[in-house]
């Protein structure tokens, strides 16, 4: 059903963009003049310096926001066919051009992106019938959070459509927390046209001028939060490799807690967060023996209490790192059980932090389903078993309730995806 959810939303955006390419050409939109082939020119290249300049570490919603001051300009000025080709062509981002890459989902992010700005087009069509004498605030903003609203509409339903939300996602939010940044790309947008507008050839050098100086400012931010990661995901190797039957655990759990939590309503700024803290919940055990964690057979109880005492060591170990603030919670309570039987702190249902259990139940999941040094991996009747015994006393109800919905629909093959 999924599969086939995507294949007909693919079909859908294709055949929209080749409706609206065969609308242009009926209409005669398609022809412009000496100067429009310049600007054509000019956005296009303003838009890949920024997408080749600044995509390292980014993900798509900071993409997004860094080209929206360029794409609203294009479409003011170059009218809704021009606009889309450039927003479409311009946007192509470095891994996208890379072997390997799916050529149906390049074509489809240019499509998107293509549809986007020309169902933002109605409000300009409306407001100015596409007449360009002078600047008018009003329209550009409507013109970007047209776009944007478009833009994240596509993009959550096909989220949806893939399985990566539940339909109990809220869109609204959704939308919110991707385009915080429309009302500054908004303003940038109007300083592109008055500098345009007003001074042409020396505009268009100032233009090139200050995307340079903007792509070197956000390249160095994106370098600086690309090496975090990096070191994220350098701890979560060394803490996977003191434990060869664990070996790939955290990776492992980080892709669980990110589909149960999103399925869960966790918001989409709050996701990648989660899949950090699942990458490093277990760094506290660097501190603990390895005769203890490779011990084959029952731990003592002196030698448990020691296991136990991870969460807060991993808490300790990272919490001088500023960037991690607001994962601290999760990791020192993914440990916690939904009846306050567990540890460190013993808390108890709602008081347990929303990620925590998550990442709690992720965590369990992926215990049950690998191979251990004293246990095979279950089968899928003996963990939709297990998971149901612990519903309410270990895990949370509702998300255990979301993990088996997700076992019962097949989200997960028999090898659970790896």
């Amino acid at each position: 059903m999924r599969d086939r959810g995507w294949a007909i939303f693919v079909t859908t955006i294709y055949f929209l963009s080749l409706g609206f390419i065969i609308y242009f050409f009926r209409v005669d939109q398609i022809k412009f003049s000496l100067n429009e082939f310049g600007l054509v020119v000019l956005f296009i290249s303003l838009l890949l310096l920024l997408s080749f300049g600044t995509t390292v570490g980014s993900g798509a919603g900071t993409h997004s926001s860094i080209t929206l001051p360029i794409i609203i300009p294009a479409l003011y000025l170059l009218g809704p066919f021009w606009g889309g080709f450039v927003s479409a062509i311009g946007t192509i981002q470095p891994n996208q051009i890379k072997k390997g890459f799916p050529v149906y989902i390049f074509f489809l992010n240019r499509a998107l992106i293509f549809n986007s700005v020309i169902i933002s087009s109605i409000w300009l069509r409306f407001l100015t019938d596409f007449e360009f004498e002078w600047i008018n605030i009003w329209i550009i903003a409507a013109i970007g959070f047209t776009y944007s609203i478009v833009n994240n509409i596509f993009l959550w339903i096909g989220l949806w459509v893939d399985g990566k939300l539940s339909s109990g996602n809220n869109f609204f939010l959704f939308a919110l927390e991707r385009t915080r940044t429309v009302f500054i790309s908004t303003l940038v947008a109007v300083i592109f046209i008055i500098v345009y507008q007003s001074h042409a050839l020396p505009g268009i050098l100032i233009l090139f001028a200050l995307v340079f100086l903007f792509r070197d400012v956000l390249q160095a931010r994106f370098k600086h939060i690309n090496s975090f990661f990096q070191v994220i995901e350098s701890f979560a190797r060394v803490i996977d490799t003191k434990d060869p039957y664990t070996r790939g655990h955290s990776e492992r759990v980080a892709q669980y807690v990110e589909d149960i939590g999103r399925r869960a309503g966790l918001s989409p700024i709050r996701v990648p967060r989660i899949v950090q803290a699942a990458k490093l919940h277990d760094v506290g055990k660097l501190g603990i023996p390895e005769a203890i964690l490779l011990k084959p057979g029952r731990l003592t109880a002196q030698e448990y209490d020691q296991i136990k005492t991870h969460p807060v060591r991993g808490e300790k170990l990272l919490e001088d790192i500023e960037m991690l603030d607001d994962l601290m919670a999760i990791i020192r309570h993914h440990h916690e059980r939904y009846d306050g039987k567990g540890y460190p702190d013993g808390r108890k249902g709602e008081d347990i932090p929303f990620e925590a259990r998550i990442l709690s139940l992720a965590d369990a999941f992926d215990c049950m389903t690998t191979d251990r040094i004293y246990r095979k991996a279950m089968n899928k009747e003996e963990v939709l078993e297990e998971l149901e015994r612990c519903s309410g006393t270990q895990f949370d109800p509702h998300l255990t309730r979301i993990l088996i919905d997700m076992l019962q629909n097949d989200f997960y093959d028999e090898n659970f995806g790896w």
